[in-house]
């Protein structure tokens, strides 16, 4: 089943998007032959080979100090994080996080439930870091913080996006990789702690 004209069209929008599937929609052609030609055309047509990376800030942090381990609800939607990411497509292969403790526990839950080991990256270092995740063509999750999370997103995708306020927890970048274009989503896990933090 084909998707709305305007769902197709929001999922088109990259500017490395095949150009002619642009005039067809520009012109808003009804036609449904032209529409699935498009598709079929575009490098995240199903059955294309993708990619995709997927950022998000550490969970919720417990106390102001340097370096603070999670709240029990962070611990909580470090674990809801992972079994969300078990459900997606491209598979994860690859996880990243910074040194810190509270990336590291927000990371721990995914990479033992995908049977992967953690990895560590510099966050001084996100233009580089972002060319290493580019050339690797591998599905990976990226653990950061409110500052690097939407730096290193933006680097990705060639997209601005607002920053992260300090109180901000559920927001999750995927940006995909097919071929020469690219495509960003920015996501909300709907995650809800219903126990009261230690």
């Amino acid at each position: 089943m084909l998707l709305p004209h305007s769902v197709i069209w929001g999922t088109l929008t990259s500017p490395l998007k095949v150009s002619y599937c642009k005039f067809m929609f520009t012109a808003r052609s009804t036609s449904w032959l032209l529409v699935a030609l498009c598709l079929i055309a575009s490098p995240l047509a199903i059955g294309s080979e993708s990619f995709a990376i997927y950022l998000t800030r550490h969970a919720e942090k417990a106390g102001s100090q340097d370096d603070p381990d999670l709240t029990h609800c962070g611990e909580q939607r470090a674990r809801y994080l992972a079994q969300w990411l078990q459900q997606q497509q491209p598979q994860v292969v690859t996880i990243y996080s910074t040194a810190y403790r509270r990336t590291q526990a927000t990371a721990t839950p995914s990479a033992e439930l995908l049977q992967l080991v953690v990895q560590g990256y510099d966050p001084r270092q996100l233009a580089s870091f972002a060319e290493q995740l580019r050339a690797s063509g591998e599905s990976a999750l990226i653990v950061g913080h409110s500052n690097t999370t939407p730096q290193l997103a933006q680097l990705l995708s060639g997209t601005s996006t607002s920053a992260i306020e300090h109180d901000e927890f559920d927001r999750l970048y995927k940006v995909e990789f097919a071929g020469e274009q690219i495509e960003m989503q920015q996501l909300k896990l709907d995650f809800d702690c219903k126990t009261t933090d230690r």
